[in-house]
């Protein structure tokens, strides 16, 4: 199973799961292929695993980018 958000011409992979049982078939490897050849047949220009470093997302050509954080607050009142 591949969860998969689409953003713009971008597809971003948030969450992939399999059922061990199976991990001798590579039952996930196979299934984020088939995510990524059908994020490229609907015209996607990028497919996003986002944040982490698991060794699946590079067997896959994955490149590492910074992540960012912005944090948003209310002004302080400065009266008196």
């Amino acid at each position: 199973m591949v969860y998969a958000l689409r953003d713009r011409d971008s597809y971003r992979f948030y969450l992939c799961g399999f059922d061990p049982s199976y991990a001798r078939m590579s039952p996930a490897a196979l299934t984020v292929r088939f995510a990524i050849d059908c994020a490229i047949a609907d015209g996607a220009a990028e497919c996003d695993f986002m944040r982490g470093t698991e060794t699946y997302k590079y067997e896959f050509g994955a490149v590492d980018r910074p992540i960012y954080r912005r944090r948003l607050s209310r002004a302080q009142d400065a009266s008196p």
